[in-house]
């Protein structure tokens, strides 16, 4: 009797268990209209990230021929390019990535460098930042394990393969830019440096010193075995000054503006990802790494949409059982939709190997996704193309 009354209790906290479990509505998208922009010989569309300038126009860089490129969309056409110089006063370093702000700022980033330059329209350097030998005042540092006080920006685009923009917040006149520490330990031990330590900083460019450090890592990333991706991308609300710091393997993501974490998990999160021994001192392989880097599921991408009012977080399937499959591009995705106070509106699912999941830009009229990238299907040859698509809500 008393089995049956024990096994009676189970069942029913198994059934209310299963009945707190939220699964996101299943949304639906239209393709309000299809872009093709004719490329001709002499301008390519292999952008490593791309920004919208006006309602009407946006522009990409293209890093294999050092330039921005600028295209209409009402009129389907290439406007121009903004080309970089590779000597002189108006040298440009090889740029990872950019944020256009106006005509006469445009910043540039060079991890090379490891300096921003701001330059205009014309390809003119107008200033210079190196950022060389950047220290974390104590009471950062003595947090972070093995630090030895030194870190360094890091932002870099590449077509298909990573995505870790940067900010320019034009009311406080700071860049908002991922940082990570430079760190004592060896081998994989090191990732105990990085899962310490702050994850975004604001740079004054007034001041021109790091004024800000902002991030906590969630609880996954502070384990003994742990994902291997101490490199998170985040948005900006200019509207209530917020930065969301999405991480690869975490159904959470951090706001900065209450220190929080809020869960945002895909419906189709599996846990299908790789964990590493963070106590280890070897390196691991190049192949292990990118077999982690390119097979595994993660939260790819995080967009802020002022015109709706949502962030869009981006999830990827893994592929580990789809050996012929070698690069995430070619995964099944989904964009997860939420408001401002971080309640789910919905997921909507898109097909593999059809879009660019780094490169969706939000418009007044939807969302600019790119069809561009080495493993998009049915890509033709000699046109830029998008998809117009609007989220059905």
């Amino acid at each position: 009797m008393k089995y049956l009354l024990l096994l009676s209790t189970l069942l029913i906290l198994l059934s209310c268990s299963k009945s707190e479990v939220k699964e996101n509505p299943n949304l639906s998208y239209t393709i309000l209209k299809s872009i093709e922009i004719p490329i001709a010989a002499d301008v390519q569309y292999a952008h490593s990230q791309i920004q919208l300038v006006d309602e009407d126009k946006f522009v990409g860089l293209d890093q294999n021929f050092r330039k921005l490129d600028f295209f209409s969309l009402k009129e389907n056409k290439f406007l121009y390019a903004t080309e970089f110089k590779n000597e002189g006063p108006d040298q440009i370093y090889p740029v990872s990535s950019f944020f256009y702000h106006n005509k006469d700022s445009i910043f540039l980033f060079s991890l090379d460098a490891s300096a921003f330059q701001i330059i205009n329209q014309d390809g003119q350097v107008m200033k210079i930042i190196r950022m060389d030998e950047n220290q974390y005042p104590s009471n950062i540092s003595d947090n972070i394990v093995g630090s030895d006080k030194l870190f360094f920006p890091i932002s870099i685009t590449e077509m298909g393969m990573i995505h870790i923009p940067f900010y320019y917040c034009s009311d406080n006149k700071e860049l908002i830019v991922n940082t990570i520490p430079n760190t004592e330990l060896e081998g994989f031990n090191d990732r105990q440096s990085f899962y310490s330590a702050p994850i975004t900083s604001n740079f004054d460019l007034q001041q021109l010193e790091f004024n800000k450090f902002s991030g906590r890592w969630p609880k996954i990333y502070d384990q003994k075995n742990t994902p291997n991706n101490p490199f998170n991308n985040f948005c900006f609300n200019k509207v209530n000054q917020d930065i969301i710091i999405n991480f690869y393997n975490a159904a959470d993501i951090y706001s900065l503006k209450g220190d929080k974490f809020f869960t945002v998990k895909s419906n189709n999160e599996k846990g299908d990802f790789t964990l590493f021994d963070i106590d280890s001192k070897r390196d691991y392989s190049v192949d292990e790494e990118m077999e982690s880097f390119d097979h595994d599921e993660g939260y790819v991408n995080i967009i802020f949409d002022s015109y709706e009012n949502l962030y869009y977080r981006i999830f990827k399937e893994g592929t580990h059982q789809k050996r012929d499959s070698t690069n995430k591009m070619e995964a099944n995705w989904s964009l997860i939709a939420f408001n401002l106070n971080f309640e789910v509106v919905g997921e909507v699912e898109f097909p593999a190997a059809q879009y660019n999941f780094f490169q969706i830009v939000p418009t007044p009229e939807g969302l600019l996704i790119s069809k561009e990238s080495e493993w998009t299907k049915n890509n033709k040859e000699n046109i830029y193309e998008f998809d117009l698509v609007k989220i059905n809500f």
